[in-house]
């Protein structure tokens, strides 16, 4: 159908297996209010991973609590003293298995706590006893535990991409047809979190792959996208919608068997593009072409072959 309106056509596949590290030093604090208020503090920093909500489902869920008492704390020295930061997949894979160490603490805390109120304690309901009701009846700043981890977690998130493109022998002007991918993170904490950076990651592979490139000024050496006027970002309406699926392949490296899906979206999408570039361009015997591959590349490429 593409070879009826005098298009090229290809389709690439890539696979990748990622072994991420991270900075090696973390610690995060949980802070039990007696005003039924739980407050996480992390050394993790979110620019839009949304920790927030996934580091508070992780400890609600641990603690019996309501999802909208806890509450992260991040990104302030004054409170925060040790941290290792948000990459390399590390932030659920470190943080979240120092959440659990904490939330045992705290739950064996209560437990005692608890057991040793008296049966006429009216901040105690027996019927259904809570980490809030030891908070109280411990007073003060209610309970704390706090943990720090020093070493490596590994995890080997990995995953599969196929891209579908066509081309435009008369320009070299590519466009994006389709594009599938499935990922094994490990047991997602919030899938739709998830989703949301892989679409991200996937929206920048592409645009490593098609778009964008850093330019210099042959006479001066000064960069010549020095503002996003100048310098090529996707749009939207240069994407296709993406078709993400996840799966888990179990792991016991951490009690959230968590692997990472901070980069998958953007480690297979750049190869997965150019492959299928390549496969269109394979009557010309056209097999390798450097990113980003923009029209004027393709261009002079089909008409060094022509």
């Amino acid at each position: 159908e593409s070879a009826q309106r005098g298009l090229l056509r290809g389709i690439g596949v890539a696979n990748y297996v990622e072994a991420p590290v991270g900075a090696p030093r973390e610690r995060v604090r949980i802070h039990v209010r007696p005003n039924d208020r739980v407050d996480i503090v992390a050394g993790t920093q979110s620019s839009g991973q949304g920790h927030e909500t996934s580091f508070a489902q992780v400890v609600a869920e641990l603690l019996d609590v309501p999802f909208t008492s806890v509450h992260l704390v991040t990104g302030d020295t004054a409170v925060v003293s040790v941290g290792g930061g948000s990459h390399s997949n590390r932030s659920m894979r470190i943080a979240g298995t120092l959440m659990v160490e904490a939330c045992e603490d705290l739950r064996a805390q209560a437990a005692a706590i608890l057991a040793g109120a008296p049966d006429d304690d009216s901040t105690v309901h027996r019927s259904a006893p809570s980490i809030f009701a030891a908070a109280r009846i411990a007073g003060g700043e209610g309970l704390v535990a706090e943990k720090d981890f020093f070493g490596r977690i590994p995890a080997h998130p990995t995953g599969a991409a196929v891209c579908e493109v066509e081309i435009d022998p008369a320009t070299g002007a590519t466009s994006v047809c389709a594009y599938s991918q499935v990922d094994d993170v490990g047991q997602a904490i919030n899938p739709m979190i998830v989703e949301g950076q892989t679409h991200g990651g996937i929206a920048q592979g592409l645009a490593q792959a098609l778009f964008e490139g850093v330019e210099f000024d042959p006479q001066t050496g000064s960069p010549m996208g020095t503002s996003f006027m100048q310098y090529a970002l996707p749009h939207a309406h240069q994407l296709p919608a993406l078709n993400i699926e996840l799966v888990e392949d179990p792991t016991s490296g951490n009690p959230l068997r968590v692997k990472g899906g901070g980069e998958g979206g953007v480690t297979p999408s750049p190869a997965a593009a150019v492959n299928a570039i390549c496969d269109a361009l394979r009557a010309y015997q056209i097999e390798d072409l450097d990113m980003p591959v923009t029209p004027a590349k393709i261009w002079h490429a089909l008409h060094a072959q022509r």
